[in-house]
C-alpha cells in the first residue's frame, strides 16, 4: 500500500506525464512493480495511459481528494472570502491546505493572472519555492526544519528559486517572524504570491489563502498596509 501512495504522490508532485522507467528510477522500485501499480490504478480510473506509453493522474483522483478535504464544508465557507480578496485587490486567490510535509492546492478564484500555469485541484505543490510552502515550513520546529532542509531535493524552477540551503533557512525564519509567506517569481517567472494562514474552529492552522499577482503588480501592491488589511479581514471573517 505504501508503494501505491508513493507512486501517486510522485506523479502528483511532478504534474506531467511520466514513463514507467522515470517513476521506477525516482522511487527506486522495479519496473515490474511500477507497472503493476499503474495497471491497478488505471483499472480503477485514477490513472490514464497516453499513446506514447506515459502515464498521468486523472481528474477522478483530484475530485476524490477535493471531496475528502471538503467533508466539513470548509471550502464552501472560504470561497466567498476568496472572492472578496480577489475583487478587493484585483488578483487571483488560491486555497492551499497542509497534509503532513506537503501542501495541496484546492481551488483558485478570480482573475487568471497565472497564465494558465496554476496547479490543478488536488495537486501537491513544492514547498520551498511557493509562498504557502514557505509558511508551512515556518510552522515546523527548528530541529525538524533543519533536518528537512538538509535532506530535501531542491531544484531551480526559475532563476529566482532559492536553492542555497542557508539562504532558504533564512527565508523560512523570516517567514516565521512576519507571519506570512512570500514568493516572487520562484515557481513561475511572472507570478508573485503572498500566503496568509487560515485556521479551523479550534484555531489550528490548516492551510493558507494565497493572493497571486503579476510580479509587476506585486511590487506596487505589497506594503505593510496591504498586509495589515488582509490580516484584519481574515480575523473579521473568523478564519
Amino acid at each position: 500500500m505504501q508503494k501505491i501512495f508513493s507512486v501517486i504522490e510522485y506523479m502528483s508532485d511532478m504534474g506531467r506525464k511520466l514513463s514507467i522507467q522515470e517513476i521506477s528510477a525516482a522511487l527506486d522500485m522495479s519496473t515490474a512493480t511500477v507497472h503493476r501499480i499503474l495497471t491497478g490504478l488505471k483499472g480503477l480510473g485514477y490513472v490514464e495511459q497516453h499513446t506514447n506509453k506515459q502515464y498521468y493522474l486523472t481528474y477522478k483522483l483530484y475530485a476524490l481528494s477535493g471531496d475528502v478535504i471538503n467533508r466539513d464544508g470548509a471550502i464552501d465557507r472560504i470561497i466567498p472570502i476568496m472572492n472578496y480578496f480577489s475583487m478587493r485587490y484585483g488578483c487571483e486567490v488560491g486555497l492551499t491546505v497542509f497534509d503532513g510535509a506537503s501542501i495541496i492546492h484546492i481551488i483558485s478564484v478570480g482573475e487568471n493572472i497565472s497564465f494558465g500555469m496554476q496547479p490543478t485541484p488536488g495537486q501537491v505543490c513544492p514547498v520551498y519555492c511557493t509562498a504557502a510552502g514557505k509558511f508551512h515550513l515556518a510552522q515546523m520546529e527548528q530541529d525538524a526544519l533543519m533536518e528537512w532542509i538538509a535532506k530535501a531535493r531542491i531544484v531551480p524552477h526559475t532563476r529566482n528559486t532559492i536553492i542555497d540551503r542557508d539562504e532558504l533557512l533564512q527565508e523560512i525564519v523570516r517567514t516565521r517572524s512576519q507571519g506570512y509567506g512570500v514568493a516572487v517569481g520562484e515557481l513561475y517567472d511572472m507570478l508573485a504570491s503572498v500566503a496568509f494562514p487560515i485556521r479551523d474552529g479550534g484555531r489550528r492552522i490548516t492551510g493558507t489563502i494565497n493572493l497571486n499577482f503579476s510580479v509587476e503588480k506585486f511590487r506596487t501592491q505589497m506594503s505593510q498596509t496591504f498586509v495589515q488589511e488582509v490580516e484584519e479581514a481574515l480575523k473579521r471573517f473568523g478564519v
